[in-house]
């Protein structure tokens, strides 16, 4: 290491270490020299015997040594010297005072304070006789390896100190603090990276620094050695580097914060290389692979979630998709992707791709840098594969092909690969269990399209359909968890043991169908039992979680209590929870709980599905007496005082034979069990009666559930106890049973299973019932659309800013709220005409507290609400 510091004033280093013990000297003394390639001198080197010479000749001969070549080339360090106050003024004298004394004293100050008092005090007259600078080192509080490094430390730093002044001036004239902490830290840095460092930094703060150019020219070495000097800066410093530096290294330092020190060594390098290709338009598609073997290798799962969720929005969901299509692909495989994409320089996919190969590294946001056309610091051009490799590009539909089968192939391995690290966890368990439902099911499908029983056909359908739901809600992909939203339609499967109760429902389902006598169901069967199994224990041990995690709620007395426990498990400062942070969350609570049970508490607790928990999750959670995921929906005002309408509208039709239809599945039920009781008592075939038994009595509780969620809207005490009971589903097991879209769903699946029990005998109700049911679902959805267009054209007659003067004129008696005789009397005023069924969809979709009455807000909402879905039509 050059001595930078004397070396830019024409003067080799001069150093001197006094005070300690002859055997603490010299072993300092030889560490400088060797390590900075000054000349060690000492008394032994002058003296031909050890003792004999009085002070005079010491100085002479001493001084004389200094003069000579190689200590007048390369520097100095004296060791021991002066000791007297005539040896220090003799240094004044002949010019040779040196520019750092070590004052190595034990327990106390040394008695070299007269000494030092000389060389500090004497008159700079000329640049080649600067005042020292005086570093004690108590050797009593640290080794004699610490010692070295403290003296290292203090000449580093004022080398680089020194630097800093020399090359950005106005840096060192406006910010002094800033330097001497950018100059500690490149300090604290192996000697073989400190130069490396502060040349690149030095050269990024200069006002015709070429940005990221500066970066491709030392191939990661450098950017590695200035990581870790700006990890190390205080943050005061760290904002003052931001104003100076190009915008798109400014953009990079974001990604610094977010890796792990480790993790940006290893990567930098990498990114460098591939950046330099980009800038040159050549980009190498092994260069590609190294980067994307690293960036599963050394980044952990939580830091590259962090890293995709620092990206722009439209970037994070391609960037997911791309990672996960290709984790776990073989070099070859990968280079084959990248060299095929490079190839389709013309679609956006290609710059698509190049973007996420940086980004993946920390780098991608430089290139979404916002540079004007007259910057210095152009936009990059994507590159393409080096011409020697080209071959004819292959057509956009041939490529997306290949990507599908790519993407699918490498899908697949990553669900493998997350099976086989956990098998036993309780959402492994959940997916596999209900895959092997859904491939039994299948199965079940064709053999008895082979056999001809198409009504089993269509019942293992379902199962299928069932079983499909929990596996997209089991799943760990990306692309799949951000996009599902089949808890918000269906909230029982929005917490593990509702998870696990339906999962239950669709084993049993899936029991009963097979074992109808029919060898070719066997499998489905046992499939169902293993699955029952699973879910039963999914049901114990997410309710046993989540009795756990909420009785630690009330060792919170505050949401700032929340919010220090959450800080205090958030180590690496990333504002979200994996699961190893949920544990330290529950250990700073003094409630530690098993990793077992904090899987299922991470998966009631994670709303967004990112597999960790914010301090949102954990402020709503508190903020509850139960764990309520549709709490994300506006919550409604309260109504009191309120006085319902006068009188409602008979009900529809509809409505009428929906509730009929209900009635009779019921009965369909009961009948069927009657008839399958008799024939066990007078056949052999008791295990085949036994089944259609339990099948009735699915069809008997799907009967009762059609005839809850058709209790019409009533004040009268008869039909109040079906209307809470129907509120309670609606609002916390099945939301889609609140669109008449949904109930055509249950009515289809109800009607279809209806058909499923017909025994081929003389009892024909299930077909009937079976039949009706199907029908009715199709007149559901038909009324349904039709209800859907009114309910848009009676909007776009409303201002969604003008609701509120548009409802009090409305209001004619000034309660505040509209009765159901001035909610029809405004429709009847925009000229909306709608029929009996179309008006009970109206109220229902506007009276969410089910008073009878609707509110201002109710009514707000119902408007943004349509005239959010008009920008979808």
């Amino acid at each position: 290491m050059v001595d930078t510091t004397t070396k830019m004033r024409g003067i080799p280093p001069r150093w001197s270490v006094v005070g300690s013990t002859v055997d603490g000297r010299r072993t300092l003394c030889e560490s400088l020299a060797l390590r900075y390639g000054v000349v060690h001198v000492t008394a032994d080197m002058l003296f031909p015997t050890s003792d004999g010479s009085d002070g005079t000749t010491i100085r002479t001969i001493q001084l004389s040594r200094l003069h000579a070549a190689d200590c007048a080339g390369r520097g100095w360090v004296l060791d021991g010297f002066p000791q007297t106050l005539e040896q220090a003024t003799a240094l004044v004298t002949e010019d040779l005072v040196p520019h750092m004394v070590f004052d190595l004293f034990v327990d106390v100050a040394s008695e070299m304070a007269a000494v030092l008092h000389v060389l500090t005090q004497h008159p700079s007259t000329t640049t080649t006789t600067p005042i020292p600078t005086v570093v004690p080192i108590t050797l009593s509080s640290e080794s004699s390896d610490t010692a070295a490094s403290s003296i290292h430390r203090a000449i580093d730093t004022s080398i680089w100190t020194s630097q800093l002044h020399a090359t950005v001036p106005t840096l060192a004239t406006d910010h002094p603090e800033a330097v001497a902490d950018i100059a500690q830290g490149t300090a604290s840095l192996p000697v073989t990276d400190q130069a490396a460092a502060m040349h690149l930094l030095t050269s990024l703060l200069q006002p015709n620094s070429t940005g990221l150019a500066d970066f491709a020219a030392d191939r990661g070495h450098s950017v590695a050695a200035l990581l870790g000097v700006y990890t190390s800066l205080t943050k005061a410093t760290q904002a003052v580097l931001t104003s100076r530096l190009p915008p798109e290294v400014v953009a990079m330092l974001p990604f610094v914060e977010t890796l792990s020190p480790n993790a940006l060594a290893a990567m930098a390098p990498l990114a460098q290389e591939l950046l330099h290709e980009a800038t040159s338009s050549s980009i190498q598609p092994a260069t590609a692979v190294k980067l994307h073997t690293a960036f599963f290798d050394v980044l952990s799962d939580k830091e590259r979630r962090q890293l995709v969720r620092m990206l722009p929005p439209k970037e994070q969901e391609l960037v997911t998709h791309v990672v996960e299509t290709t984790e776990g692909m073989s070099p070859r495989g990968i280079e084959t992707v990248v060299h095929m994409l490079l190839q389709s320089t013309s679609t956006p996919l290609s710059v698509a791709i190049s973007t996420k190969s940086v980004s993946a590294s920390s780098l991608s946001q430089s290139y979404s840098t916002d540079v004007g056309p007259d910057s210095q610091h152009p936009e990059p051009t994507y590159g393409t594969i080096p011409a020697s490799d080209i071959s004819p590009p292959p057509s956009r539909d041939a490529m997306m092909t290949k990507l599908a089968l790519t993407a699918t192939k490498a899908h697949g391995r990553r669900l493998l690969r997350w099976v086989r690290r956990a098998p036993r966890s309780l959402r492994v368990l959940l997916f596999v269990s209900s895959v092997l439902v859904a491939l039994t099911a299948l199965v079940s499908i064709v053999l008895n399209l082979v056999s001809g029983q198409l009504v089993l056909v269509v019942a293992s359908g379902w199962v299928v359909f069932f079983s499909l739901l929990i596996v997209s809600l089991e799943v760990k992909i990306s692309a799949v968890e951000k996009h599902n939203a089949v808890a918000a339609h269906f909230p029982l499967v929005g917490t593990v043991p509702g998870r696990g109760a339906f999962l239950l429902f669709v084993s049993m389902l899936a029991m009963t169908l097979a074992v109808q006598a029919t060898w070719q169901n066997a499998v489905l069967g046992a499939a169902g039992f293993l699955s029952a199994l699973v879910s039963l224990w999914a049901i114990a041990l997410g309710s046993l979680a989540s009795h756990q995690f909420n009785v630690m709620r009330t060792r919170i007395e505050s949401a700032a209590d929340l919010r220090r426990l959450f800080d205090t498990a958030d180590v690496d400062n990333a504002q979200e929870l994996d699961i190893d942070g949920l544990a330290r969350f529950c250990v700073a609570c003094d409630w530690p709980i098993g990793v077992v049970l904090l899987e299922s508490v991470l998966r009631d607790l994670d709303i967004d599905n990112s597999n960790t928990v914010s301090f949102s999750d954990l402020h709503l959670w508190w903020s509850q007496a139960q764990l309520d995921i549709t709490s994300s929906i506006r919550p409604l005002p309260p109504i009191t005082n309120i006085v319902p309408s006068s009188h409602d509208k008979p009900m529809s039709v509809l409505k009428l034979v929906n509730i009929f239809m209900g009635v009779l599945t019921v009965a369909t039920g009961v009948v069927g069990n009657v008839a399958a009781f008799h024939d066990r008592r007078e056949s052999t075939t008791d295990g085949k009666a036994a089944v259609y038994m339990i099948l009735d009595l699915w069809v008997v509780v799907f009967g009762l559930v059609l005839v809850l969620i058709e209790a019409p809207r009533s004040q009268t005490s008869s039909w109040q106890v079906l209307t809470d009971c129907k509120r309670f589903v609606v609002d916390n097991i099945a939301t889609f049973l609140d669109s008449i879209f949904g109930r055509s769903l249950l009515y289809l699946f109800t009607g279809t299973f209806t058909l499923s029990v017909y025994q081929h005998d003389s009892v024909y109700l299930p077909v009937v019932t079976g039949s009706g049911l199907v029908v009715l679902s199709v007149v559901n959805a038909c009324v349904g659309r039709r209800a859907k267009a009114s309910f848009l054209a009676l909007a776009k007659t409303v201002d969604v800013s003008n609701c509120a003067f548009l409802f009090a004129a409305a209001d004619e008696d000034g309660d505040g709220v509209w009765s159901l005789d001035e909610l029809d009397a405004f429709c009847t005023g925009q000229h909306i005409r709608l029929s009996a069924a179309e008006w009970e969809l109206l109220v229902a979709d506007l009276d969410k507290h089910h008073a009878g009455v609707i509110s201002l807000h109710e009514f707000t909402t119902w408007v943004e609400l349509q005239h959010q879905r008009m920008d979808f039509v």
